[in-house]
């Protein structure tokens, strides 16, 4: 299979990524596992709004919806990076923002273990606090794993508004979601 759409949500799963592919004619889903986004050279370019070209891949149904897998990392080419999002949200504003995809910007107050499935920050700016939850596949894949959760550390973080047991949290889908600001 040979197509090209651009990516218009992303979800992340305990063995990969899922891009939602969509052109004119409709929508499918490129399943990434994460041996094939690893090994994809455009891999930190995977993200919302980017326009993918396939090249090749094995198309199936799931749950009834279509999904394509790629034989290689690198038949999944980016053709046009997506643009820039430069709307921050204060941290304060997201309790009306529930299910919505945001970026926000703070710096680490805590950051703990969340059990064996990921790890917890509590960022901050100038209008209040929010827990990220970094999925262990998420922060296994980001180029500074190490330094990420570091107390102080500057983060500009997209995800989604999450509510997990009467807490809000912002949930980042791909590594790249992350990114560490002087």
């Amino acid at each position: 299979m040979h197509a090209v759409g651009h990516i218009t949500e992303v979800f992340s799963f305990s063995k990969g990524f899922r891009f939602i592919l969509q052109d004119n004619s409709g929508y499918i889903t490129l399943l990434m596992w994460h041996n094939l986004y690893d090994s994809c050279p455009d891999a930190p370019l995977l993200r919302v709004g980017a326009i993918v070209q396939l090249n090749g891949g094995r198309v199936s149904k799931y749950q009834g919806e279509l999904q394509v897998q790629p034989p290689l990392g690198k038949s999944v080419q980016v053709a046009a990076t997506a643009p820039a999002n430069t709307l921050i949200q204060h941290i304060g504003d997201l309790p009306g923002m529930i299910g919505q995809v945001v970026t926000v910007v703070g710096s680490v107050q805590q950051s703990k273990p969340a059990g064996e499935a990921g790890v917890l920050l509590r960022l901050a700016d100038e209008s209040g606090e929010v827990e990220v939850f970094l999925w262990n596949n998420i922060l296994e894949r980001h180029p500074d794993k190490q330094a990420l959760p570091t107390v102080g550390n500057h983060l500009q973080v997209t995800g989604m508004v999450q509510l997990y047991q009467q807490l809000l949290e912002v949930v980042p889908a791909i590594p790249y979601d992350v990114i560490i600001l002087p």
